[in-house]
């Protein structure tokens, strides 16, 4: 059944998750008319255009597990532990590794994929580390190559 699942997720199409959402229906619905109730007609605290995660009602408060969530908060620690002068990652996930880094110091990341977001503490470049430019060899102290595949 997984198998079949994961098949339609290549597609856009989660049905774990769609009846995770109709499930959590009910309880949206009962919650909005309670909180309504309790506004009491005060404007002052307006509700603005609706957005429910209705899907997250069921699933956990996220996911800590998996060797690439552990290794990023230790090569983390280490970077926080040497402190190096100027550190580069290469390839890491944004929302894990660089995110974590950049809670303490400035990263500088190296991608072949671009990236819109503008965090401080994080200066982003697109590169391809095939095409390496010279100026960039010896130049820090600290290096994090993450390979995911």
């Amino acid at each position: 059944m997984n198998r079949i699942f994961s098949f339609f997720k290549l597609f856009g199409l989660d049905f774990v998750n769609f009846w995770r959402t109709i499930k959590s229906l009910p309880f949206y619905i009962s919650d909005f008319v309670q909180l309504k109730k309790q506004r009491q007609g005060d404007k002052s605290f307006p509700f603005g255009k609706p957005y429910p995660a209705l899907s997250d009602r069921f699933t956990s408060s996220g996911v800590m597990s998996g060797h690439y969530f552990y290794q990023d908060l230790l090569i983390a620690k280490k970077v926080f532990v040497n402190n190096p002068k100027k550190h580069l990652d290469i390839g890491s996930r944004m929302d894990g590794f660089v995110a974590h880094v950049a809670s303490f110091r400035e990263i500088e990341v190296i991608d072949i994929r671009p990236q819109v977001s503008l965090v401080s503490n994080i200066n982003f470049t697109v590169l391809d580390l095939m095409k390496l430019p010279d100026n960039l060899l010896n130049s820090y102290d600290s290096i994090f190559l993450t390979a995911r595949h």
